[in-house]
This record gives C-alpha cells, structure tokens and sequence, in this order.
C-alpha cells in the first residue's frame, strides 16, 4: 500500500478532504494533520526524497578532471581555426559539468 503525506497527495488521510500542505487540522473532520506533513515515515514520496545515494568523491574529482580535459581540447581545437568542432566540445562539456552538478545536489558525498 502506497501512503502519502498532504505535501504528495493533497488529501486528508482521514476523509478524504482537499486541504493546503500547511493546514495544521482538516476543516472537514477536525483530523490533526501535523504527523502527515512531509514525514519521511509514512510518506513513500518523503521517503525517496529522503534516501539519497552515496558517491566517492574520487569518482567526482575524476568527471571533472574530464571536463577540465575537454575544456583544454575546445581550446586547442580554437586554437586550429575549427571552430565548429570547438562549439561542439564546449556544449558537451557543459552538459559533463551539469551532470556533475546534479550528482552532486542529489546525493551524499563521501571520502574514500
């Protein structure tokens, strides 16, 4: 059985009443609704948000020694006049250091 908090489902667990997320008691039956706001215990969406994967920081370290490599290649390759193929490494670069930034906003980063 899947069971949300008002913060995912917008309901009031105990009837069935929509309510706003920062509503301490539901309007309709009274139901204390402090427990169900983002709680990571009963909610199956609080608790995904919750759980968050653990990453080596050498594994970051070595993406961005990556992307700093590309980055040393869109400059040579300006370098040479080929600036079609510079833009190129530019925009996959970007999008390595976009990665990097997600993984580092979505999980926990740890020393090895």
């Amino acid at each position: 059985m899947i069971v949300l908090c008002i913060k995912h489902d917008g309901e009031c667990p105990q009837c069935g009443t929509t309510l706003h997320p920062s509503q301490l008691n539901c309007p309709t039956c009274g139901a204390d609704l402090q427990w169900h706001q983002g709680n990571p215990f009963l909610c199956t969406e609080c608790a995904k948000e919750k759980t968050k994967k653990i990453i080596p920081k050498d594994h970051l370290l070595h993406q961005l020694n990556n992307s700093l490599n590309s980055i040393f290649k869109a400059f040579t390759l300006c370098d040479q006049n080929r600036f079609g193929e510079c833009a190129e490494e530019i925009s996959e670069t970007i999008n390595k250091l976009c990665d990097v930034l997600e993984i580092i906003e979505n999980n926990e980063i740890i020393e090895q």
